[in-house]
């Protein structure tokens, strides 16, 4: 592991609560002893919980200050080197064919992936591999380009999507671009040499396809409770939608357009009113406009006090630690394993999501997804949490999400 000389302000703290709604009424109650809003209670009695705290910390504190220093400073080579590469119409980045992507090592380090050799590089990609190897980055011999891997999502949803009562097509429920290990990972439910072979016959044989057992039951986590017009999924956050006042939160689990949005169950008070949502593609998160009386802010509570979640979007690369919160499982945090998994579940090809290895359970969708940059102390923004699929989580991007419903964080 390289030395390294950078102080850091280590993360020993414990985050529970994300985008907190504030109303007049809910400080009223809270002075009477009263607890009217159920869902943030919830939240809030956990903030106290000291053994809670305690693990919390200790899950953090697994990581050394060497490897927080060395991951700080990746994620900023990562955001430079994307913002490097050049934009198409759309916005979307054009990555160079030299490029195989990139991930985040356990040491925290940053390793890049260049396609072809350094004796057949072009003098383009040469250099771009000499200004990362200078600032300490690993550059890694890569088979495919990010390009050439992109390209097989793309067949791989068009087939799902376009085939929906092939058999075949049934048999592959889940689908990411491995950003650590330069493939594509295919879950077959039937994971015999017959289906492979029909896989390959069917639908790619590309050589950069590899195949794995399903990694079982498939959820977006919400609980479903009688009456309740939100069903208990949890707020991302906060933003504009046309200069009006909200937050963001899952589609799925009851937040149909119009719909009244209650805090807690039906005898909560109401908060707002689901007015844009979408359910399919790359998105599965709704914008509820609140009510004049209602206010969400950016406020992430802790022990210590009030940390400001960041309203600057982020979408950092494979490997990096990230943090999720929601009324279930309070925080949680991981990393990241894929900036591109495809997910067919409830009968919806969902496209473009990130996956992680953080714990969630029913009742965290549509929490806060963010990450933490110890150096400056800040928490950008990445999106909202979907569901799980064995050990695997999924997110939806920020950036997908305010594109699609044509919101603006605040």
């Amino acid at each position: 592991m390289r030395k390294v000389t950078r102080k850091i302000i280590m993360l020993g703290m414990s985050l529970v609560m994300a985008c907190v709604l504030t109303t007049s009424a809910f400080a009223q109650n809270l002075a009477e002893g009263g607890s009217p809003f159920e869902g943030i209670v919830a939240i809030e009695e956990l903030s106290q919980n000291k053994d809670y705290l305690r693990i919390e910390s200790e899950n953090l504190a697994q990581f050394s200050s060497e490897f927080w220093i060395e991951h700080d400073s990746s994620v900023e080579s990562y955001d430079s080197m994307r913002n490097s590469f050049g934009r198409s119409r759309d916005g979307s980045i054009m990555y160079p064919d030299f490029y195989g992507g990139a991930f985040i090592d356990d040491y925290g380090v940053l390793n890049v992936f260049v396609k072809d050799s350094i004796e057949t590089r072009s003098v383009v990609s040469n250099a771009f591999a000499q200004s990362l190897s200078a600032s300490g980055v690993i550059i890694r011999p890569a088979q495919y380009s990010f390009n050439e891997l992109n390209e097989t999502m793309d067949k791989l949803n068009a087939f799902r999507i376009n085939n929906p009562d092939n058999d075949v097509a049934h048999n592959f429920n889940k689908f990411w671009l491995s950003n650590r290990s330069n493939e594509i990972i295919v879950e077959l439910n039937d994971f015999s040499d017959e289906q492979i072979a029909l896989f390959r016959n069917t639908v790619s044989d590309s050589p950069m396809i590899v195949f794995i057992e399903s990694s079982g039951f498939a959820t977006r986590e919400t609980i479903i409770n009688p009456g309740n017009r939100i069903n208990n999924v949890s707020m991302g956050y906060r933003a504009r939608r046309g200069g009006i006042n909200g937050f963001v939160t899952a589609a799925h689990g009851g937040q149909t357009l119009n719909a009244t949005v209650h805090l807690g169950g039906t005898t909560g008070s109401i908060v707002g009113t689901v007015t844009a949502r979408q359910e399919s593609g790359s998105v599965d998160a709704a914008f509820v406009q609140t009510n004049v009386n209602v206010t969400p802010t950016n406020n992430i509570i802790n022990v210590a006090g009030t940390n400001q979640l960041s309203t600057t979007i982020s979408e950092p690369g494979s490997g990096t630690v990230i943090n999720k919160i929601g009324f279930a499982t309070g925080h949680t945090h991981g990393r990241i394993i894929s900036t591109n998994a495809s997910w067919f579940v409830d009968n919806i090809q969902f496209t473009n999501l990130t996956t992680a290895d953080y714990h969630s359970a029913p009742g965290d969708s549509g929490g806060i997804v963010y990450s933490f940059i110890s150096s400056t102390n800040t928490r950008p923004t990445l999106g909202i949490h979907m569901g799980s699929s064995g050990t695997t989580r999924f997110f939806v991007k920020a950036n997908q999400i305010n594109s699609a419903l044509g919101l603006t964080r605040y």
